[in-house]
């Protein structure tokens, strides 16, 4: 269960750090009055992730099981393209996190704006965990909600003490760090879930959809930080 415990944490803490840098930045720029919409919309956004996520989950539990096989090998495709979307998001980030976000608040002017721009930034994240929740449709509801739960809290302290830290840098390789274990997840998800839909199996099989997966993820990944070393070394032999 480390992959639900992980994306849990990432999820969570991805959307503890938007919201609080919606909020962070809200109060620096004199814009005070907008605070309040930004907390509303992170509420609100939780319960909404929290409603779509249990009803799902809820009613993916009653499928037969053969059908609930389908589904969650479905779902680990559907999770493997997740994270591929991130790795492929996060190698376009030319400037911070932060800076990004920053951009998307100076943007927003009103309440309606920002409420929204909260709201849905976590309801994304929701969705996303929900997603691969659904991947463990056969386990026992209480340890999935345990566990996520312990994801969660631990994310909320990691994102309290990058705040208090202000270190763009820390934020940075905790993000490599996530990085590179999602895409050793998503390989996992991509491999699992591909064999239940093809007449092969066997661990060799896994291993080969797993480097499938995985080098071409680790390229992209890596791409932008190896080509920056490169200029680097390049410049210091001038």
């Amino acid at each position: 269960m480390w992959d639900i415990l992980l994306i849990s944490f990432r999820e969570s803490f991805e959307a503890w750090l938007i919201v609080g840098i919606i909020i962070t930045f809200l109060k620096t720029s004199g814009r005070g009055s907008l605070v309040k919409p930004a907390y509303l919309g992170a509420i609100f956004g939780i319960a909404i992730s929290l409603f779509l996520g249990v009803t799902i989950f809820s009613e993916a539990s009653t499928l037969g099981e053969e059908s609930r096989e389908i589904f969650e090998a479905t779902m680990m495709l559907l999770a493997a393209g997740l994270v591929g979307y991130f790795i492929v998001w996060m190698s376009h980030q030319n400037r911070s996190v932060t800076a990004h976000i920053k951009t998307q608040v100076e943007k927003r002017t009103t309440w309606i704006e920002i409420f929204l721009l909260s709201l849905l930034s976590v309801v994304r994240e929701g969705v996303e965990l929900t997603v691969f929740i659904l991947t463990k449709v056969g386990t026992a509801p209480s340890k999935i909600i345990f566990i996520a739960a312990c994801g969660l809290a631990v994310s909320l302290l990691a994102a309290y003490f990058i705040f208090l830290a202000a270190s763009h840098y820390l934020l940075k390789y905790i993000f490599k760090l996530l990085g590179i274990m999602l895409i050793f997840l998503g390989a996992e998800m991509f491999s699992e879930g591909l064999l239940e839909f093809l007449p092969m199996s066997g661990e060799e099989w896994e291993v080969v959809f797993s480097l499938i997966f995985a080098l071409p993820a680790f390229y992209i990944f890596f791409k932008n930080d190896f080509l920056h070393w490169r200029q680097e070394r390049n410049l210091k032999n001038i």
